[in-house]
């Protein structure tokens, strides 16, 4: 019996030493790819077993194999899904549009609900419009665009008796970024032409005045309008931080406690074109045109100030004053932000919060502006060099996140930036996946991947092969080329950004 035992061992030590010799030649992990090296999750060890990158399991056969070995460096965060598009009347033609405040603005990771937004709508000659629309949770809503259409009104203040130079503003904004307003004439009146339309915002204002607003349809023939001014006392706010750079923090105010008439026709959504009210270097911001008798919140926005809770202010009326105390952050994360080509990328949404927290308030029937920042977070955006300094938060496991228009989005562990620039690839859509080419022409051949646990698959000559990725990301991708076992071909892509299918050409065969 002895004697069986001893040649069972001996065998087993043998082969348990081959093993060990198999799996530990080339076992070091493939180097990161460019860009932001530390700030991606740490890879995945499983996929390279030997100098061929070929995981255990994958079987030598006869005939041309290519095998495609994947590892995730980074997860991609997509942009907010299309929930309204624009139309221009009698066209079909499509117009880009999104929302600008209210429900869906924003880059907030919310599940989409029904509500009401102020859209911005691009016209095909640079020119853009502002149009309120409901929106469902589910499903795209339209907006149409029509053809000009003139509007007359008159504006009157307290007695009836007419408001000279009052501005009157239909939402419209030209090519090169102003307002198309019109003003009042010594009786009150007004005209404006505008593209025809429903959810037109109707928004008017003058010095001293309260502004207000409110939707209207605007369609052929034309339209007639009216509107009272009330005083509006003045708001200045004045920031209590000893910081550098005051100057660059921005003022909000929004409803709070009771809404009366007043504060109701507010065009609070204008704050999101604006990007609040500018401050001073003294820390001062002045709000001119509140209407008396309301309870409003402060809100500050500066990337080093981690955000409090919003300051409530009773306006009277009269001028008042409201002192803001505020604790900068003691310290900051210094990161750039490129795209594919190494080009900045000016007005990159950057935070710095806590895993868990939310990007940004949800949206409002008071159609606020989006992207005001939750408690405890910082949020500020890339400047036209694609630079920022954004407040660290001292917790071990602060996350800095990064969103822009159209651009894949990252949520990166502060801890792990590095002075490298940060890249943000454009969002491709479709489906995230590989389509490999064939290895040679005319001959069938067989594919195979590690991901899914491992897919294989016999191909067609000249037939492509397609696998889903796990998630859009980054990723470190190897192709080996097999004919009967021999490697004859290996091709491998580091730093392969995923917002869509992209193409893959099989090491080719001799």
């Amino acid at each position: 019996m002895q004697r069986r035992i001893v040649p069972i061992l001996l065998l087993g030590l043998v082969v348990a030493a081959a093993i060990g010799y198999r799996f530990g030649r080339g076992a070091e992990p493939a180097p990161h790819p460019p860009g932001l090296r530390g700030a991606f999750p740490p890879p995945d060890p499983r996929p390279w077993q030997d100098d061929d990158r070929v995981p255990v399991g994958v079987e030598a056969g006869p005939g041309l194999q290519v095998h495609v070995a994947v590892r995730a460096d980074a997860v991609f965060v997509p942009p907010p899904v299309e929930r309204v598009r624009g139309l221009l009347a009698g066209s079909g033609v499509r117009l880009p549009a999104v929302p600008l405040a209210g429900e869906g603005a924003g880059f907030a990771a919310e599940r989409p609900r029904d509500g009401v937004a102020m859209v911005e709508v691009a016209l095909p000659d640079g020119r853009r419009l502002l149009r309120q629309v409901a929106l469902a949770a589910e499903g795209v809503a339209e907006c149409l665009v029509g053809a000009r259409v003139t509007v007359h009104g008159r504006i009157v203040a307290a007695q009836d008796l007419p408001r000279r130079e009052a501005w009157v503003w239909l939402g419209e904004i030209d090519a090169d970024g102003r307002r198309v307003e019109a003003r009042t004439d010594a009786t009150g009146a007004f005209e404006l032409d505008t593209p025809a339309g429903a959810g037109v915002p109707f928004v008017i204002g003058a010095a001293e005045c309260a502004s207000q607003w409110r939707a209207v349809e605007v369609a052929p023939p034309g339209l007639e309008l009216a509107a009272v001014l009330a005083p509006a006392p003045s708001l200045e706010v004045q920031l209590a931080a000893a910081v550098d750079g005051i100057a660059a923090a921005r003022v909000f105010v929004l409803p709070d406690g009771p809404v009366s008439t007043g504060l109701a026709a507010y065009p609070f959504f204008v704050q999101a074109l604006d990007d609040g009210f500018p401050v001073d270097d003294n820390g001062r911001a002045r709000v001119p045109d509140l209407p008396a008798d309301v309870q409003v919140a402060v809100v500050v926005r500066h990337a080093l100030l981690p955000a409090v809770a919003p300051h409530a202010v009773v306006v009277r009326d009269r001028p008042q004053r409201a002192v803001v105390p505020l604790q900068f952050a003691a310290s900051a994360f210094r990161l750039r932000v490129v795209d594919p080509a190494g080009a900045p990328r000016p007005g990159t949404a950057v935070w710095s919060r806590l895993p868990g927290q939310a990007l940004g308030v949800p949206g409002s029937a008071r159609l606020l502006p989006p992207q005001l920042p939750v408690r405890g977070t910082c949020l500020g955006a890339t400047d036209a060099d694609g630079r920022i300094a954004i407040g660290a938060l001292p917790a071990a496991d602060a996350i800095v996140s990064l969103r822009a228009v159209d651009c894949a989005g990252l949520d990166l562990p502060a801890a792990a930036l590095g002075a490298a620039a940060i890249e943000l690839p454009p969002w491709q859509g479709g489906e995230c996946a590989f389509r490999l080419l064939p290895p040679a022409p005319g001959v069938p051949w067989r594919a195979s991947t590690d991901l899914g646990g491992g897919v294989h698959a016999a191909v067609e000559a000249d037939q492509a092969w397609q696998v889903s990725f796990p998630h859009p990301g980054r990723f470190t991708v190897v192709l080996t080329t097999r004919r009967d076992g021999e490697v004859v071909g290996a091709r491998e892509y580091t730093g392969l950004a995923v917002t869509g299918t992209v193409e893959l050409q099989a090491p080719t065969a001799p």
